[in-house]
């Protein structure tokens, strides 16, 4: 075997090439790409699965997020023009937050709606379960409008 074509192949040889400067250069930029698509898709808050109240005397106090999400859309049935499409319980950087999804009616006052249904929720999350310190911020999305007229537009002509 000729010793020209192995010195040649050596990794010294291989590393001053500008293939590998060009590859190692692709290397570590689809690795920031990866890295940068991992915090965008995963967020700093991470989905929480109970809210867990302790207490020193008698144990731990615990509430699903199915039971929230019942609790939140027994509330929302007092809003006519609100109608509950999701809730999730998320981990904030301070505590729990809510993350309420709803459609709204075309003709809804949103400002007033959901001021009064922050309100409502904090107000009973404090009477009812006792969880209040626990949920620290409420994040309310319309995520659509719902008109349930019938009535199609069609242009004038």
């Amino acid at each position: 075997m000729n010793m020209s074509v192995l010195a040649e192949c050596s990794w010294g040889a291989c590393l001053r090439t500008p293939a590998f400067g060009y590859g190692a250069i692709a290397g570590v930029v689809v690795a920031i790409l990866i890295w940068c698509a991992m915090r965008l898709f995963s967020g700093p808050r991470a989905s929480a699965p109970a809210i867990t109240v302790v207490d020193d005397t008698v144990g731990t106090f615990s509430v699903s997020t199915a039971a929230i999400k019942t609790f939140v859309q027994r509330i929302v049935v007092h809003f006519p023009t609100l109608e509950l499409k999701s809730v999730a319980i998320m981990q904030s950087h301070d505590g729990k937050a809510l993350d309420i999804q709803l459609l709204a009616q075309p003709d809804c006052n949103l400002s007033e709606a959901r001021s009064q249904l922050r309100e409502k929720i904090f107000q009973s999350l404090e009477t009812q379960l006792g969880i209040t310190g626990q949920i620290k911020e409420i994040n309310i999305e319309i995520a659509d409008f719902n008109d349930k007229a019938d009535v199609a537009a069609s242009p004038k002509g």
